[in-house]
């Protein structure tokens, strides 16, 4: 016995096959032929009969005649393909009248082989219903180990179709979500798009279907970080998400890479390079970044931009008469007690020493003034530890069109010299 041959033996001995068949003569024949070739087959005599023995054993294939008491071929074979879709029906039956294939065609039967049977026929029909229920069990198994592998992966998986609706997410991503399965976050309503709350550092708000995946799929090339809302924490965390595209399935598979410890380093860091050691304010380098951004700003839109200058008067004396632990206490208390006093989006800095910088974007010239005189009066009403009472001197200046970083910072920089000379405790302009 050749390979071939051999392995298409071993296929029918692992079969289970249900037999239903009215005519006893007929009956005994295949009932014979069958057991010579198939691994379990049970027999049943009408209709209900295989049906109950259907449901009491899970065979493999059913072979059936069509015109039978009790309970026709057909009627079965529509019973049994309500409960098992996959479970193939082979047809025995001397009729050929179209109505009759037509109803098996709906009800969805398998093979047909006529009356009277030639058993090569029979065992070529049944061989193949067999092969091609081991090509669906071995997609199932693969199809299994492929989704536990996705399921037990530490990353979390989401697979979208090509109109972006959710086929499939792995059970990494439905435990930190809350759900047990894909239906019933479905069924709650819910989707991926509820828990996002930032896109590539910008606030995510949904306006259509799967709206995350449109920057990634339209730059697949660029690393995309997305922040997800915790609902068991209601804290975030930060995934970096790739994505592949299987144009043959049209199917797009999603991964997320928590790099939330990777986003805190990198913040901090950033955070670090960024702030005063001492006060906790924005250092120089920030606040030249931060110059340069709105000077293009302004030009761009020609918005109003204005920038004022402080330092704290008669610091000299503070750090002769107290030492520079009390003098370094002095700087951070007043840079708490600014930043408390003027706008959120203001820049505020440590220019140097007992210097400070604050850059007011859509402020012009008087409102600064304004914002100047009363910063310099909440400084004289406070009383500060240790040293008591103190002054600053503030220059202000407005951005003019032909202004560079340079002439700015020179310009203001000259108001606050003006206010020195005049007395210090005071607002001079330039």
């Amino acid at each position: 016995m050749d390979a071939h041959l051999s392995n298409d033996h071993a296929l029918l001995k692992s079969l289970s096959v249900l037999y239903v068949e009215d005519n006893p003569d007929i009956r005994g024949q295949l009932t014979q032929f069958l057991q010579r070739r198939v691994g379990t087959l049970l027999v049943a005599e009408n209709g209900q009969e295989g049906l109950d023995a259907f449901h009491q054993h899970q065979p493999d294939i059913v072979i059936t005649d069509i015109l039978m008491p009790v309970m026709d071929g057909l009627k079965m074979a529509e019973a049994i393909k309500a409960v098992s879709e996959d479970t193939p029906i082979i047809v025995t039956t001397a009729f050929n009248e179209q109505d009759y294939f037509i109803r098996a065609i709906d009800i969805g039967v398998d093979k047909y082989v006529l009356k009277p049977v030639d058993t090569h026929q029979l065992q070529k029909a049944v061989l193949k219903s067999a092969q091609t229920l081991q090509q669906r069990r071995e997609l199932q198994s693969r199809n299994a180990f492929i989704n536990y592998i996705l399921d037990v992966n530490p990353n979390f998986v989401a697979i979208l179709d090509h109109n972006r609706e959710l086929e499939y997410i792995n059970q990494t991503f439905l435990a930190f979500l809350g759900f047990a399965s894909l239906e019933a976050m479905k069924e709650s309503g819910s989707s991926v798009d509820g828990f996002i709350t930032q896109v590539d550092g910008s606030p995510f708000v949904s306006e259509a279907r799967a709206a995350w995946s449109m920057p990634i799929l339209a730059h697949p090339e660029v690393e995309h970080v997305i922040y997800l809302r915790n609902p068991k924490t209601g804290g975030t965390r930060a995934f970096v998400v790739n994505c592949i595209q299987f144009a043959e399935l049209n199917k797009y598979i999603f991964s997320f890479a928590d790099v939330t410890h990777m986003e805190w380093e990198k913040a901090a860091l950033e955070q670090q390079a960024t702030t005063d050691s001492l006060t906790g304010i924005y250092n120089r380098e920030k606040f030249d970044d931060s110059l340069n951004l709105e000077i293009d700003r302004a030009k761009r839109y020609g918005s109003p931009l204005s920038l004022i200058m402080f330092d704290i008067d008669y610091f000299k004396q503070v750090n002769d008469t107290h030492g520079h632990q009390v003098g370094d206490l002095v700087l951070v208390n007043l840079a708490q007690l600014i930043a408390k006093n003027i706008r959120e989006h203001d820049i505020f800095a440590r220019w140097g020493g007992e210097e400070f910088m604050i850059l007011a974007p859509n402020i012009p010239l008087e409102s600064a003034q304004q914002m100047a005189s009363k910063l310099r009066a909440l400084v004289e009403d406070t009383v500060f530890p240790v040293v008591g009472r103190l002054t600053i001197s503030l220059g202000v200046t407005p951005f003019r069109e032909d202004d560079t970083p340079r002439s700015l910072t020179k310009r203001v920089d000259d108001a606050l010299y003006r206010a020195k000379r005049g007395g210090r405790n005071r607002v001079e302009t330039e």
